[in-house]
């Protein structure tokens, strides 16, 4: 199964070093269509800018409209995000995970990334 198909969720490992605000934005981010890529991961955001697809919109969408920097310094520190050249924003991997799939759901074991 692709990853378009996958709903995803704040990993573990960010649950145990983001401060809850930056949890939300993670959860946001993972959650919401306008910040997700073409497969349904989380997308590379502008840092800032007048389109719906930045780093700033997502934190005030997620309820961080006055920490959106400390929130970024908080994820970068902690290896969450990383920055590139072009002032754009990547939610590293180690971030999120797949969702747990829920009770009624049908799941193969190809969607959970086991051979067959």
């Amino acid at each position: 199964m692709t990853e378009s198909t996958l709903e995803w969720q704040v990993s573990s490992l960010a649950l145990q070093l983001l401060s809850e605000r930056a949890q939300k934005v993670i959860r946001h981010w993972v959650s919401s269509g306008p910040f997700r890529d073409v497969t349904g991961a989380p997308g590379l955001l502008y840092l800032a800018g007048d389109g719906e697809k930045s780093f700033v919109s997502l934190a005030v969408e997620a309820g961080c409209r006055a920490c959106t920097t400390s929130v970024l310094e908080e994820m970068t520190h902690m290896g969450m995000v990383e920055q590139d050249s072009a002032a754009r924003v990547l939610l590293r991997r180690a971030a999120y995970a797949p969702a747990a799939p829920s009770a009624g759901s049908v799941v193969g074991r190809e969607q959970l990334g086991e051979a067959s």
